[in-house]
């Protein structure tokens, strides 16, 4: 059989009636009536002939628009009238803001899971396809009321989804209409509600046989169970299966039982598998991304769950010596305002009493008591108390004010539980080893006080409320435990909730607690995108790469700096499972306290795992009460007991410590766990699948300071975790996952040559909350043409925003100069750089203005302002070129000036520059004529040009010479045109094949076609046949459209031979030898350029492109 089974696991069918709404907004038709009310139709007649709609559905509408509160109904006039709201609305044309009025109700069926309390829409198997594997959870009773009210209305939104329409094809994609949505629900009163059977449902659960234990462990692994339900459900499933060895689906797993125990998912593994992930998310190829992205998301969310479980188990915990109890149960008793639940094995008069005035008061303000007893089994209440107990117990009874009845609920046989424990409302609870109602000594105890961080009041508390109706035998009486707070109770109670003894005693409350208030309550929101799936969307995967890392980080913060510890219930046998765990898992630190020591636990396979942690270097503190009066078989496991446990402390008395006294106290702690709670670790086996035994409970927290209260209250040391532990990691995080979303919106919309538009580049980076993150997270390394106005937006509208900071500013400030200055936009470039605070960053200023008044008057200016700015290196040779493209080509005196104040500091080919330069003005006194030097070197490209002018003329011909005509007249013109030697277009394309500019010219000096092509046509088609009309309708604009292209390129082409230069003048002196001297030292300059590392390389290189043609000029 295969390590994962399927079990089949029973759910309650339960019948609800739902009142369903249709739709976020009003309908057209309530639109219509309620526009129609305002505009003066307020009587239902009027109404019913001017929309022409029947009496019925006017009805109809009216009254869902009044129960919704967009209407009011004045009867004595018999007229209606719009709210101040829908008013409003039909003003402003916003009728979208308000909520849909049509409802219907309906029922729906829904089903409980009877192991993890899972309310689902009802689906699954009547009948298990497998008997044997069938999960015997009959006997947890639970109904919809007993469950919170969004659990359930989830799943009623889920059941009407899973009804809506489909498309009958093999998509099956659901039909577009009004949303449904549950506005409300109705569950049956008990005596009336129908019985709807049962369903079956599939769970998937790994099974482990414990060797040594002889132990059946379950554990579940199905992915459709949230994870955070998993660890309950794998405890309840292996209590179950140890309650019932004999059943048929105890074999089958015990058959199938394989391999090492699996841990249910912890925030930690959970948050270490999505790390993993990320960490190869950049090397997933394309066509796959979009596939990791959802698997990543499906981690996410598991991890989303499971943080949001730790926090809504935290809460304060303060740890309650034994002499502490009597005062802070008091306090419970005396702050309690709905419910009291006191559990306990035993109830003795004497310390009965000691509580009895604060029970008594209140009784009397009406809270209901609650009071849970009995260790032993098959024992009735007048058996079990003494007569003075029963006494003091009624007694309390009867002063319950008038009328409330069962204000104090005692079961009236035993509850076969060993627990002690004491809830006030539902937001406190106190879970210690002292009997509550039984113990009058001082024997040394430990107990925790778990406080409600938040007002709404935890889930541990309503987990402790569930055990307690669990264990009441009496179904009526279990149902007065109320598991949840009244809306108005919890509020009240939460507000008033008691001060525990901490508050006095800072060092016995949980040290985190003093960072509460500041703590994040919800885990960082999932707002991710998947990447572009093409090759070339490396910007796509590092943004979506970046918002991974920084979700896992947030994540990892959030998980660390959890200051309250997490708390879990443990029940029965799950403690023997947590102690091997801890033996089995503790790294630094092991402490095990408990009443009484025995040979049957302290056995050789139990000290052999001490001996084990012993070795790996945990220090370990055992707590147990001496044995002085008992006899006979107990004695004598106590004593083997002892005897073993000082032999091991012989072989480690460095790391085992053992503290034997009157101990009272029920604690197992590792690590930075505890477990604190009623269950005798070192003197009760707890075999739960062998014997009916009594219930013990439990509770686990989980934290590094909640574990040093409790050790400390043991008297137990606290060492530290071995230098190699790695310590709490906090990683600073900047920007949020809305930032890294809108990031990837906009490159989802980019495409090259078309960016986001400026409304949606404004949408994305409002609706992001912070603009300068989303700037960020596009980074520099995306598409220029996207970041440059996501940047200048941020500048010019954000500078001031929350998420702005001096360093951001700067930095983008530079990108956008760079940007600028690598397109050649030198005036923008010159601006951005003015409004940039930082004299030293290049391009420094007077350099971003000799690159703006290229081609401009000011050019000199700015040459003589860089030139007596103290310039380094690079930027006298940019000065340089700049100053003699000025000289040579537009005679600029004062720049020559610049060239002989430059030239003492110049080097190599810029020193032969400014010499040629220089030399070249001396002997011309004036510029080069650029133009005639482009005619000279235009010969050449002429030539072609032309060429390719009478080729396209020779193609044009040929073009419409092929044209075709069914009409008779219309062909016979065509060809007296094109091959008779008379037609004008046959003279032409001779001209063509010989290239006569003379020619060409003649032609349309005496061409009809040049200047009235119409009239040609007629003309011809009455002489090659006078008895037929013309060509004209759609054969002729067929014909033009031919005949037009060829005289239009007839004009072209002699354009072209218009421009040739006739008679040139000659160049200046000088100007031929700078012209060689250029051309032969061109690459020179090049390489010299090249070697400039700033952005003054750019720019010379575009000085020296305005006298490149000289060059070439130069090497012909």
């Amino acid at each position: 059989m295969s390590a994962v089974v399927i079990v089949y696991v029973p759910c309650e069918v339960v019948r609800v009636h739902v009142r369903v709404g249709f739709g976020d907004t009003v309908s057209p038709m309530e639109d219509l009536v309620l526009r129609a009310v305002h505009a003066g139709l307020n009587e239902v007649g009027a109404l019913e002939q001017r929309l022409g709609l029947g009496r019925r559905i006017i009805d109809d509408l009216i009254y869902d628009l009044w129960r919704h509160g967009h209407l009011t109904v004045d009867h004595r006039a018999a007229t209606v009238a719009v709210s101040d709201q829908v008013a409003a609305c039909v003003v402003a044309d916003d009728m979208g803001r308000l909520g849909g009025a049509e409802a219907v109700q309906q029922p729906c069926d829904l089903m409980i899971d009877k192991l993890t309390r899972r309310v689902l829409p009802a689906r699954g198997r009547q009948r298990p396809p497998h008997p044997r594997l069938c999960v015997p959870a009959d006997d947890r009773r639970v109904g919809l009321e007993d469950l919170p009210q969004h659990s359930v209305l989830h799943a009623l939104n889920e059941a009407l989804r899973r009804t809506e329409p489909e498309e009958p094809d093999r998509t099956r994609t659901r039909i577009q209409g009004r949303s449904r949505l549950v506005q409300s629900y109705r569950i049956p009163p008990p005596g009336l509600r129908e019985t709807m059977g049962r369903r079956w449902i599939e769970m998937k659960v790994h099974p482990h046989w414990d060797e040594e234990g002889q132990r059946l462990t379950v554990t579940v692994v199905d992915d459709l169970v949230p994870a955070e339900l998993r660890e309950a459900a794998s405890e309840r499933l292996t209590q179950l299966f140890a309650a019932s060895p004999r059943s048929a689906v105890y074999a089958e797993l015990r058959q199938g039982a394989q391999g090492a125990l699996l841990e249910p998912p912890s925030a930690e593994t959970a948050l270490a598998r999505l790390a993993a992930r990320v960490e190869r998310a950049p090397d997933i190829p394309a066509g796959r991304r979009h596939a990791w992205h959802e698997e990543m998301a499906d981690d996410a969310r598991q991890l989303d769950g499971l943080l949001r479980d730790r926090v809504e188990r935290e809460m304060r915990v303060t740890t309650v010596p034994a002499s502490d109890h009597h005062a802070v149960v008091d306090r419970l008793i005396a702050t309690a305002h709905t419910q009291l639940v006191i559990v306990g094995p035993w109830i003795r008069y004497r310390a009965l009493t000691g509580h009895l005035d604060a029970l008594s008061a209140a009784v009397r303000r009406g809270v209901r008591i609650v009071l849970v007893w009995g260790a032993d089994a098959d024992s009735a209440y007048d058996e079990a108390m003494d007569e003075q107990t029963r006494n003091a117990l009624e007694d309390l009874a009867r002063q319950a004010p008038a009328g409330a009845l069962e204000r104090v609920v005692i079961p009236r046989t035993t509850s076969r539980t060993h627990a002690k424990l004491v809830v006030c409302d539902h937001h406190t609870a106190l879970v210690t080893s002292r009997n509550v109602l039984s113990a009058a000594g001082d024997r040394p105890e430990v107990g925790v006080l778990l406080e409600a961080a938040a007002p709404s009041g935890p889930i541990v508390v309503s987990d402790l409320l569930g055990w307690v109706r669990s264990v009441v035998p009496s179904y009526p009486q279990s149902r007065e435990v109320q598991v949840r707070a009244s809306k108005d109770a919890g509020q009240e109670s939460a507000a008033t909730g008691p001060p525990g003894p901490a508050d006095g005693d800072p060092a016995r409350r949980t040290q985190a607690s003093r960072t509460e208030p500041t703590e994040a309550q919800a885990p960082p929101a999932l707002s991710i995108q998947p990447p572009g799936e093409h090759r070339d969307a490396e910007a796509s995967v590092r943004v979506w790469t970046q918002g991974w890392l920084e979700h896992v980080e947030r994540s990892r913060a959030f998980l660390e700096d959890r200051a309250l510890p997490s708390i879990r219930l443990v029940t029965d046998d799950a403690h023997r499972s947590l102690l091997r765990h801890a033996l089995g898992k503790a790294t630094h630190r092991l402490v095990i306290a408990s009443d009484g020591l025995s040979a049957e636990v302290v056995d050789q396979g139990m000290l052999g795992a001490l001996r084990a942690c012993l070795e790996r270097g945990v220090h370990i503190t055992l707590c147990y009460a001496a044995l002085e009066h008992s006899t006979g078989t107990r004695r004598e496991r106590y004593e083997e007991a002892r005897t073993a446990l000082a032999l091991l402390r012989g072989e480690h008395p460095e790391s085992l410590r053992i503290l034997e006294s009157t101990n009272h106290a029920k604690v197992l702690l590792w690590d930075d766990n505890a477990v604190v709670g009623s269950f005798n670790y070192l003197s009760f086996e707890g075999r739960y699948g062998r014997h009916r035994l009594s219930s013990e409970l439990s509770v686990r927290l989980t934290g590094r300071a909640a574990a040093d209260t409790v050790a400390a209250a043991l008297g137990a040391p606290t060492p530290q975790p071995a230098l190699g532990a790695a310590p709490p990691r906090h990683t600073s995080v900047v920007g949020s996952g809305s930032a890294y979303a809108g990031a990837q919106d906009l490159l989802s919309a980019y495409t090259p040559g078309a960016p986001p538009t400026p409304a949606r580049l404004r949408d994305v980076l409002t609706a992001s909350g912070d603009p300068w993150a989303v700037l960020n997270a596009l980074g520099e390394e995306a598409p220029p043409e996207l970041v440059r106005p996501v940047a200048a937006g941020c500048l010019s509208d954000h500078a001031t925003a929350t998420g702005s900071t001096a360093s951001d500013t700067e930095r983008w400030q530079r990108w956008l100069i760079a940007d600028c200055w690598r397109d050649a936009r030198y005036v923008e470039a010159a601006v951005l750089r003015h409004a940039l605070p930082a004299p030293q960053h290049r391009p420094r200023v007077p350099l971003t203005l000799l690159a703006a008044a290229r081609h401009t008057p000011f050019l000199t200016d700015a040459l003589t302002e860089l030139a007596l700015d103290n310039p380094d290196e690079d930027e006298r040779n940019t000065a340089l070129a700049a100053a003699a493209t000025a000289i040579l080509l537009r005679g600029d005196l004062e720049a020559l000036d610049v060239v002989n104040l430059l030239g003492a500091e110049l080097r190599e080919v810029w020193a032969e520059l400014a010499e040629q330069t220089t030399t070249y003005w001396e002997r011309a006194y004036q510029p080069i004529p650029l133009a005639q030097v482009r005619r000279a070197l235009g010969g050449s490209e002429r030539e072609r040009t032309l060429d390719a002018a009478w080729q396209t003329l020779q193609r044009l011909l040929h073009h419409a010479k092929a044209l075709t005509f069914e009409n008779t007249t219309s062909t016979r013109t065509h060809r007296h045109l094109f091959d008779n030697v008379e037609g004008e277009f046959a003279q032409l394309t001779g001209i063509a094949g010989e290239r006569t500019a003379d020619g060409l010219r003649a032609w349309r000096e005496t061409a009809e076609a040049v200047h009235d092509p119409v009239r040609l046509v007629e003309s011809t088609g009455a002489k090659v046949s006078p008895q037929h009309p013309p060509m004209h309708g759609a054969h002729l604009k067929r014909y033009l459209n031919r005949l037009d292209p060829v005289i239009a390129q007839t004009q072209a082409v002699l354009a072209l031979y218009g421009e040739e230069e006739g008679t040139q003048a000659a160049l200046p002196p000088g100007a031929e030898p700078f012209g060689r001297w250029l051309a032969s030292r061109w690459e020179a300059l090049g390489e010299a350029t090249a070697h400039m590392t700033g952005p003054e390389r750019s720019l010379t290189r575009t000085f020296l492109d305005d006298i490149e043609e000289l060059a070439r000029w130069g090497s012909r």
